[in-house]
């Protein structure tokens, strides 16, 4: 019995150091989310963004999961852990990693919208064999949430029975990925930020008047909130971390401050773009954000191409490129049919190399989204625009520019045509045609994925033509040995 004691100690003892070793390597990651308020809207409507960022191997796929009620006893699989199934879940486009069950950015029907973030704080954190990673909870809040604040809920509840720490890699990676998670959650007339650690968490309601708030990887919330854990104060108080009769203040008290290198940086550049257009902000502006990748025109923007020392909203590193981004508008407008109200625009793979494209859920999601894995596929969207960033990333003073040429006229004639689609489909609706209506948002959806996906092979072509007058440096800056490129099984140029 010693022997057998010892050794579980010995093994918890190496469960730890594995977390550790895991959770020193991936701080690189680095996702960034943004929720405008009406104030800061151009039309009076609520707008939220996640980009997030994922290891350059891992295929972010685009899916449509149905919503319905659910027999009593019903459970669901999640990531590690087997839970009851809610009555009733309300349907979710989301951008998931290919081998999850939940995703980095999640919508439901009902306008809700829900991401995370890796954040650290003072309690340690460890793996839970069945806990709940981000992503599960990202996914069960929109599907049992019709609100935001019911959202928010789900995820409290959930981290309360099953604790978080679950595995947040891919089940063929070598290593664990473990953290505590920050969550924006928005729906069309509230937004909230919750702050977990370990099974305790914190929240506050953003003030409509606020007009932009942004959120990266770490605490946010300082000594005004909304709601907390009842035992969040407490806990602080027998850890050392806060004496009574002080001002309670959850960055200053449970932030692990030492290890966040720049994140700040990242939101408050957010915040100032968007400042400057406060009132006045469209979802153009946003996807601006989204693509910041050298902080041009601030005291910090890189000298030498990209942001490489200094962090950067769009980042192009291994182990933490963006795998996909989404700007949603919740529309409140009651001549926009219930249908068409939330309206999502999404990119695959990083937001530079990619053009962002139309859904609504009354539209089908086409299904080639949700191909890829670990590795290059022809068949897979998201490795067409995956293979531009890699490509872009040798050349990046010329490349990047090529692709900004072509993706931002391909943006504006889409908007307007959006516009134009827009109003066909209300008429259809009013007029009782609503199978008609959906058919032509189907169809444009189609249609754009469709021209997104030949726009991005083509832009292949150009670049392996380009880099025989341009090549570039011989040594990538980034990867030098090439290590991402033969992971996913491509080869550049060939």
């Amino acid at each position: 019995m010693k022997g057998e004691c010892s050794m579980r100690k010995g093994l918890r003892k190496f469960s730890v150091a594995m977390v550790i070793v895991s959770l020193v390597a991936n701080m690189a990651a680095a996702c960034d989310m943004v929720v405008v308020t009406p104030k800061g809207s151009a039309d009076g409507n609520m707008m939220w963004a996640k980009n997030s960022n994922r290891n350059n191997e891992e295929c972010m796929t685009f899916k449509f999961h149905q919503g319905g009620k659910h027999a009593a006893g019903e459970t669901v699989k999640v990531s590690h852990c087997e839970i009851p199934q809610a009555p009733v879940t309300y349907s979710v486009i989301g951008a998931e990693p290919y081998w999850g069950w939940g995703g980095e950015i999640e919508m439901n029907e009902k306008g809700v919208c829900c991401g995370n973030e890796l954040i650290l704080t003072k309690d340690p954190v460890h793996h839970e064999e069945e806990g709940m990673n981000g992503h599960d909870l990202n996914r069960l809040a929109v599907e049992r949430g019709a609100t935001a604040y019911e959202a928010m809920h789900v995820i409290i509840d959930m981290i309360e029975k099953y604790g978080q720490g679950g595995n947040a890699n891919p089940p063929s990676a070598s290593d664990l990925y473990v953290y505590w998670n920050s969550f924006l959650i928005v729906d069309p007339h509230e937004a909230w930020v919750l702050e977990t650690s370990d099974r305790r968490w914190i929240a506050r309601k953003i003030d409509p008047n606020e007009g932009v708030f942004a959120l990266t990887n770490m605490c946010s919330i300082g000594a005004v909130y909304d709601e907390c854990s009842e035992d969040l104060i407490q806990h602080a108080i027998d850890k050392g971390w806060y004496a009574p009769g002080d001002e309670f203040n959850f960055f200053k008290v449970y932030s692990q401050i030492t290890p966040r290198p720049n994140f700040e940086t990242k939101g408050r550049r957010a915040y100032d773009m968007l400042a400057k257009k406060m009132g006045k902000i469209v979802p153009s502006d946003i996807m601006e954000v989204m693509r910041d990748n050298k902080l041009a025109g601030s005291f910090l923007e890189s000298r030498f191409g990209m942001a490489k020392v200094t962090r950067a909203l769009s980042e192009h590193m291994i182990g933490n490129s963006i795998a996909g981004s989404a700007v949603v508008q919740m529309r409140t407008n009651p001549e926009i049919p219930e249908a068409m109200r939330t309206l999502i625009w999404a990119a695959m793979a990083s937001p530079d190399c990619s053009g962002y494209r139309p859904f609504y859920f009354c539209a089908k999601v086409p299904e080639e989204l949700s191909i890829g894995e670990n590795t290059y596929d022809i068949k897979s969207p998201w490795w067409c625009f995956d293979m531009l960033d890699r490509m872009a990333r040798v050349n990046e003073d010329c490349y990047f520019d090529v692709l900004k040429a072509v993706w931002t006229p391909y943006e504006n004639r889409m908007f307007n045509e959006n516009k134009m689609m827009e109003k066909q489909a209300v008429k259809l609706f009013n007029a009782g045609k609503d199978e008609e209506a959906q058919k032509l948002i189907s169809d444009f959806v189609q249609a754009y994925c469709d021209n997104s996906w030949d726009i991005a092979k083509g832009l292949q072509g150009v670049f392996k033509e380009l880099n025989k007058v341009v090549p570039g440096p011989k040594v990538n800056l980034i990867d030098p040995e090439g290590v991402s490129n033969k992971n996913a099984k491509v080869v550049l140029f060939q």
